[in-house]
This record gives C-alpha cells, sequence and structure tokens, in this order.
C-alpha cells in the first residue's frame, strides 16, 4: 500500500510539472505514458517476458537493505548504481522487496515523461521557437526508448532526465539556473561517471569567453594556465570519482584501452568485434568507426542475421537520415549558433569517448540514449516545412 500511494503522489507532482511548463501538450504526454505504462505490466505480468535488469540491480538493492539495516549508509553512497538506490527510487526496495520492482518501474515511468520539458526548453533556446505536436510524439515514441528504457529498473530514466535537465539549464541566461544547472550536472556524473565528457564543452566555453574579457596582452599568459588547470581538474575529478566509487578499472595506457573494449564485444549485438586497438595509428580509422557503430548500431544489415535487431536498426538509418537532412540545410537554418556549437563539440566528445571502450549496440543503445534524444528533438527541426498539414501540428 504504501508504494501504491508513494507512486500516485509522483504521477500527480509529475502531471503538475506537465501541466505547469508543457500544459499544451498534455494529452499526447498522457497517451504516451499510457504507453509506457502497458508495457511495464505486460512485461511484468505477462507469463513469455521478463526484463533483464534486475540482475544487474538486484545486489545493489539487496546491498541497500543490509546497510540501512545496520543505519552505515554512508557506506553504502557511491556514484554508479550506489547513489541511484540511495537518492531513488531503489529505496523502495526496502518496503516489499521485489514486489516494488514494478512500483519503481511506474515511478520511472514518470521521470521518462518528464524528459519533455527540459527538451522543449532546449529546442526553444536554439531556434526561439516552441517544438511541434509530431516532435513531442516522435521524441516520447522513439521506439527503443519506449519499450526499453522508460520503464527501466535501473538508473538509465534517472540519468537521461538529469542530463538533458542540466544541459537545459546550462544553456540559461540566468546564473542562478546555472547553478542549479551545475549541480543536476554533478547528479548525473555520479549516476555514470563516463558522462563526465558530454559537460566539458560546457566548461571549455565557459572559460574561453572569461578569457575573452581579458585584455589582448594578458591572454598570452592566462591561456596556457587555464588549459594546463583545466587538463588537471579533469583529471583529478576522474580519480577521486573512480576511486571513491570503488571501480577496479585502470585506464593508464593504450594496451588498458584495447582490453577493455574487447571485453565489451559481447552477445548478440556484439559489433566489430574484429577491428581492434594494435597501435596510435590504429586510432586513425578505430575513433571514427567506432564512434559511428556507437551513435547508429544496429546497423540495417545486422538485423539480416538477427530479425530481432530490425526495429531498433530502422530507427537508427532514420535517425541517420535527420542528421543528412540538417546538415544540408543548416545554412538556411534560423539557429542560436554559440548555444548550438557547445552541443555540437558535447555529441563528438560523447560518442567517441563512449565509443571508444564500446562494441554492444544493447549497451551502446542505453548509453546514447540523453543525446539520442536531444538530436532527434534538434534535427527534426528542419523538415518542419516540408509537410504540409503535419507541420501545422
Amino acid at each position: 500500500m504504501e508504494n501504491l500511494i508513494i507512486v500516485i503522489l509522483f504521477f500527480i507532482i509529475t502531471y503538475l510539472f506537465v501541466f505547469f511548463y508543457v500544459r499544451k501538450f498534455l494529452f499526447y504526454i498522457l497517451i504516451s505514458h499510457i504507453l509506457y505504462i502497458a508495457i511495464v505490466l505486460y512485461i511484468t505480468y505477462g507469463l513469455e517476458n521478463k526484463f533483464l535488469d534486475i540482475d544487474d540491480y538486484l545486489p545493489y538493492f539487496n546491498s541497500f537493505v543490509i546497510y540501512f539495516n545496520k543505519g552505515d549508509l554512508l557506506s553504502f553512497v557511491k556514484p554508479h548504481a550506489g547513489i541511484y538506490t540511495f537518492s531513488y527510487p531503489g529505496w523502495l526496495y526496502l518496503i516489499d522487496g521485489s514486489e516494488s520492482f514494478v512500483y519503481i518501474r511506474l515511478i520511472n515511468t514518470c521521470i521518462s515523461v518528464l524528459i519533455i520539458i527540459p527538451l522543449s526548453g532546449i529546442y526553444k533556446k536554439i531556434y526561439s521557437v516552441d517544438m511541434k505536436i509530431w516532435q513531442i510524439l516522435l521524441i516520447l515514441l522513439w521506439l527503443p526508448f519506449t519499450i526499453r528504457l522508460s520503464g527501466e529498473l535501473g538508473r538509465t530514466p534517472i540519468s537521461i532526465l538529469s542530463i538533458i535537465l542540466s544541459i537545459d539549464l546550462l544553456l540559461s541566461d540566468k546564473k542562478s539556473l546555472k547553478i542549479f544547472g551545475v549541480l543536476v550536472a554533478i547528479y548525473a556524473i555520479a549516476l555514470r561517471i563516463p558522462h563526465i565528457v558530454l559537460f566539458l564543452p560546457f566548461v571549455y566555453f565557459y572559460i574561453i569567453n572569461s578569457v575573452n574579457k581579458i585584455k589582448q596582452k594578458q591572454r598570452a599568459i592566462v591561456y596556457p594556465i587555464v588549459l594546463v588547470v583545466f587538463i588537471f581538474a579533469f583529471i583529478a575529478m576522474v580519480y577521486v570519482y573512480y576511486n571513491y566509487a570503488g571501480e577496479s578499472r585502470s585506464f593508464q595506457s593504450l594496451e588498458d584501452v584495447a582490453e577493455y573494449s574487447q571485453a565489451r564485444g559481447y552477445g548478440n549485438s556484439a559489433y566489430l568485434t574484429s577491428v581492434e586497438i594494435t597501435s596510435p595509428l590504429s586510432l586513425i580509422y578505430y575513433i571514427p568507426l567506432h564512434a559511428l557503430y556507437f551513435n547508429y548500431s544496429p546497423m540495417i544489415w545486422d538485423s539480416f542475421s538477427n530479425i530481432k535487431l530490425l526495429p531498433s536498426s530502422l530507427f537508427s538509418l532514420f535517425s541517420f537520415f535527420l542528421l543528412l537532412v540538417f546538415i544540408l540545410r543548416f545554412k538556411k537554418t534560423s539557429i542560436n549558433t554559440s548555444k548550438f556549437k557547445i552541443l555540437v563539440l558535447s555529441f563528438i566528445l560523447t560518442i567517441v569517448a563512449f565509443g571508444v571502450v564500446t562494441k554492444n549496440a544493447g549497451s551502446a543503445e542505453r548509453w546514447r540514449m540523453p543525446l539520442t534524444l536531444l538530436s532527434i528533438c534538434l534535427l527534426s527541426h528542419t523538415i518542419r516545412r516540408d509537410y504540409g498539414e503535419l507541420s501545422k501540428l
């Protein structure tokens, strides 16, 4: 009963936010949310289906209960799944054990619905217009997100929301919102530490803008100092996070990166398993190829040998089509160039960094989802004027 009450409260809070920020899309958001709920309930209670993420998160939930009963939660709280379980909604497991899974999933569907608020904010900051209804539906009904991730037991929904929300706040012109955006970004990084690369361009452009205000003669001294401080601060932050998280992985050489990457080439959705880092020169083709696969796998040809990959591969193909159209029409598009540059650099850095150590389409699809939804949101702008009546929606 306690879980049900908490779920109802979150539904109420969710739709208060929706009504306050994007009320004109309320009906379409509700329809999408009903679909999320239906999928969760079907897979939860369907005899032929089951969620595969329980094994990943159950150890953390059980560990959380042990530390909670010992009264030593501070020892449990660490980045990654630890911070997710502690902060929300993993702690619901305390109430009814495994019976709480469906409630956690239902609350995560609420979190998934809320992504449309910061996405609409980012869209307006870039294009100075509101999104159309069909764009809202395109995002919320993006198949890999709708079917696989919107009601996941784990941290994926809250990771997506926190990343997109932090980007929206960091792009704001108000300093108070930027500060709040930094706090949300720290939480997003704690949920999945490698996402730190996504926020580096924001720091970089902030530093550049600050340095540009300095007199010309002083810049020759300030630029190198700022660059060194930036690099050392980044290394120190990663070091602290990984040590605090108790991570055993270490990337101290190119061989370490190659070994970790090859170890991730497993399962039916593995890709480029024969492409390896053999020398620094091999990075010339390894990096762009893996970045491409990370962002668009499973490729359409992958579905020829595994038909289950076809829906996701079609959506990836459509995503690539949107990128091509956007590039061809970029010069004719009215855009906030300075803010758009930050997002482009963030996008490139992320797919390169994640792509280097990823060889599995399932993992890639989950890890790239915040940027996928953001790119679909922004790239769809260039096809608005092509569809007559549709563009009026």
